[in-house]
């Protein structure tokens, strides 16, 4: 790579960080024991029960897991780049796979009614293939957004979770215990998404990737390690990681508690406000 495109790559890296100048761990919560955390109190007793039973089961096959999170107070942060902080915190999925999912419930009292409640679905990179986010979109649509208007928040955060779940089912070909069949056989019909548009956005996470790697790596040999609120440097920070030991699918220990498992995201998936 020749001098002159180092510089331009510099200043590109340098112009991402400067607008991410805030803490990626700003107002995010600490990582609950278990697959949930209900700080608006909507969840129902069996609901909490499923996510954390199908978790542990869905950990132990495929490394995902699926983390539901209820925030009464936004505080007038944005709900994606929140969750995004929250997904990347705790860590959620598997270290090598980036497979994990986060189910984000919010409001803000301080926006206008009818836009201050948002449902986001957040992906890690590596389930981005199968969760596309047009699907991601779809679960939102059919099978969360009634049951939110009508103030009926656990069933809705359970048919989304479902679905989701369901989907992670069939990218890695097992079965779990529970009834997911109908979701999968509804989300088939999905259409297919822009394979140019998924390359060049794959095409450009890399390159981005490469060079923040290096800029970290020399930081890091020069004694500086700064953190910035993008989401971008963090995937990088948790790939250099990847080699630790996570306890091979996360660090559940299979009795229904959560610790992150190494996982971190991109941004994928797809929100709504109502």
């Amino acid at each position: 790579m020749s001098k002159r495109l180092k510089l331009v790559f510099s200043f590109v890296l340098s112009f991402l960080l400067i607008c991410n100048v805030t803490s990626f761990a700003k107002d995010v919560p600490k990582s609950p024991d278990t697959f949930y955390l209900d700080e608006m109190g909507v969840l129902s007793e069996e609901v909490k029960d499923n996510i954390v039973k199908t978790n542990v089961e869905l950990e132990q096959k495929t490394g995902s897991q699926v983390v539901v999170v209820t925030i009464k107070d936004l505080k007038g942060r944005d709900p994606q780049d929140y969750g995004v902080d929250i997904f990347n915190s705790w860590k959620i999925g598997d270290a090598k796979k980036k497979n994990g999912v986060l189910i984000l419930l919010s409001q803000d009292p301080n926006e206008p009614k009818g836009k201050n409640r948002h449902i986001n679905i957040i992906t890690g990179y590596g389930i981005e293939g199968r969760l596309n986010d047009g699907k991601v979109g779809r679960i939102i649509d059919e099978y969360m957004l009634e049951d939110f208007k009508n103030e009926d928040f656990s069933n809705g955060i359970q048919e989304g979770f479902n679905a989701v779940v369901g989907e992670i089912a069939a990218e890695y070909n097992v079965e779990l215990t529970g009834d997911f069949e109908e979701y999968q056989e509804n989300l088939k019909q999905n259409k297919k998404s822009n394979p140019f548009g998924s390359l060049l956005k794959g095409i450009i996470t890399i390159i981005i990737l490469i060079i923040i790697s290096r800029n970290n790596r020399n930081n890091r040999r020069n004694g500086r390690r700064g953190r910035s609120g993008s989401y971008i440097p963090w995937i990088i920070l948790n790939s250099l990681d990847d080699d630790d030991d996570f306890g091979g699918f996360g660090g559940s220990g299979g009795f229904g508690g959560f610790s992150g498992g190494g996982g971190s995201t991109g941004g994928g998936g797809a929100g709504r406000s109502f």
